[in-house]
């Protein structure tokens, strides 16, 4: 990379323009904060930061056709976040920024040019070197940055058995508590000791991938929230999905019913659906999963739909009880009203009884989840919603249920429901709850301060005591524990004052 070949957002900019200066990459600004005392000369040194910078850049635009390249570059610098800059004389460097402002300086027409300054502001004051990747690397590592600030990695391990904690220490990141000084860790779960033993808290009772239809039956009428049960679900595509909806001037559509091998108080349903709503116009939909009673009386549902004909919305319902009698734990939009459009993702909602209290708990989920990655997003979740001792009959049947209303369009017959599982949720007072198990994947993202268990953002997780580690200067040693890890992998920038 060299001459005028300036990258923003990945979108080289020579094509628009020629850079005659740049300025705000030079030595640091700090922010130095004294604490004045009343009677003393001068003041205590109090603390240091760094403030956002700005980025200047002298440029001057050239083209054929003047006006329509501007109108190019003003579509191209427009960006609505923070973007990466790369510059010439950088190439291994990459800036942070997003455009402010800009300043004329001059723009003679008939010779096709207009001198400018675009301003960026740089909430992020340093700059970054390329990604660094170190795999497979052991429980004892030392990993060495060249940066001139402390970096924040992105660690990655999976388990290869089933583990109370994961936890991992710089021994070079310190943290000073009163006269003492101790390295950083960041931990999720917690050890056990030889007193207690671990326990898988959520024993699975009931699972399907949706590649059959063995032990499901055509649920009824009173199964379902209203409408008739009519037309047929079928496996496709890894998928339990509509074939056919029937006829009905109301809510109307095909579902089917299981029955679980013993009925269960505490229980945790999860399921990975689809529900593909913005392929037509006119489309009305609904999807839902239902836990019954041994009587067929609804204790729970999870539902996705869109009840618009003019424009396409999902919401989501996370109910605790029947039609008639019932809360919602979730209802609603996302943020953003069409933000679960094309939802492909992940709903759960579970009930664990107090006794101390003589309540259930109850905690719902919803989720989009990008498979490219695994990682979850555009989340709505309740963790603890108490019910005053209302709902507490056992579940004994799980009921899956897609409709539509009347003529109108049903929404794309990919959707239907990937996977569900039905886990009945243990209690042991003396023992140590797994948080992972073979082939689960936790990652430490130092940079975001989260943790994510095979995607899923899971904090509330991490040790009272824990802090998010970063890489000082120079040398780091890390320390993995437990040693019950398939692989560890840490990824980085160097950072740059």
């Amino acid at each position: 990379m060299g001459g005028d070949n300036l990258f923003f957002n990945g979108i080289d900019l020579s094509p628009y323009f020629r850079i005659k200066d740049i300025r705000g990459r030079g030595l640091i600004q700090r922010y130095v904060n004294g604490i004045p005392v009343a009677g003393m000369e001068g003041e205590h040194f109090g603390s240091i930061n760094t403030p956002q910078k700005y980025l200047e850049i002298d440029v001057r635009i050239t083209g054929e056709d003047l006006r329509k390249t501007i109108d190019e570059l003003n579509s191209i610098l427009a960006t609505n976040a923070p973007v990466p800059i790369i510059f010439p004389d950088e190439p291994e460097m990459t800036y942070w920024g997003i455009v402010e402002t800009s300043s004329e300086s001059g723009e003679k027409f008939h010779l096709k040019w207009h001198d400018t300054t675009i301003i960026i502001r740089r909430s992020d004051p340093f700059k970054y070197g390329p990604e660094r990747t170190r795999n497979p690397i052991s429980d004892t590592t030392t990993i060495s940055n060249r940066g001139t600030a402390e970096a924040d990695p992105i660690i990655e391990v999976e388990a290869k058995e089933s583990i109370t904690y994961a936890m991992v220490q710089n021994q070079n990141d310190l943290i000073q508590l009163g006269e003492e000084t101790y390295p950083k860790y960041t931990m999720v779960g917690r050890p056990y000791d030889v007193e207690e033993k671990p326990f898988e808290k959520y024993q699975r009772v009931y699972y399907s991938n949706a590649s059959d239809l063995v032990g499901w039956t055509t649920a009824s009428n009173s199964d379902i929230d209203g409408g008739i049960v009519t037309g047929n679900i079928v496996t496709r595509g890894g998928r339990f999905v509509a074939d056919s909806y029937g006829e009905g001037s109301n809510w109307h559509g095909p579902a089917i019913k299981t029955s679980i091998e013993r009925p269960i108080r505490d229980f945790r349903l999860s399921a990975f659906v689809g529900f593909l709503n913005e392929s037509e116009a006119n489309m009305v939909g609904r999807l839902e999963i239902y836990l019954l009673d041994i009587n067929g009386n609804a204790i729970a549902k999870m539902a996705l739909k869109d009840t618009s004909a003019a424009r396409a919305a999902v919401f989501a319902e996370m109910r605790a009880g029947d039609r008639n009698n019932n809360d919602m734990i979730i209802s609603g939009f996302p943020t953003r009203e069409t933000g679960w459009n094309n939802f492909s993702g992940q709903l759960r909602i579970s009930r664990e009884w107090d006794d101390r209290m003589e309540e259930n708990v109850w905690s719902a989920y919803v989720a989009l989840v990008d498979t490219s990655t695994g990682r979850h997003h555009g989340r709505r979740i309740v963790s603890e919603w108490r019910d005053g001792g209302r709902y507490t009959n056992n579940v004994a049947q799980i009921v899956i249920h897609m409709g539509t209303v009347g003529t109108h369009n049903p929404i794309h017959a990919n959707s239907g429901v990937s996977s569900v599982i039905l886990q009945e949720i243990v209690q042991e007072p003396e023992g140590v709850p797994y948080i992972a198990h073979a082939g689960d994947i936790i990652t430490f993202d130092s940079k975001k301060e989260d943790v994510f268990i095979n995607g899923e953002p899971r904090n509330d997780l991490l040790d009272f005591g824990s802090d998010f580690i970063q890489l000082a200067k120079g040398e780091n040693l890390l320390v993995f524990h437990p040693s019950s890890f398939r692989s560890r992998s840490v990824k980085y920038r160097e950072k740059f004052r």
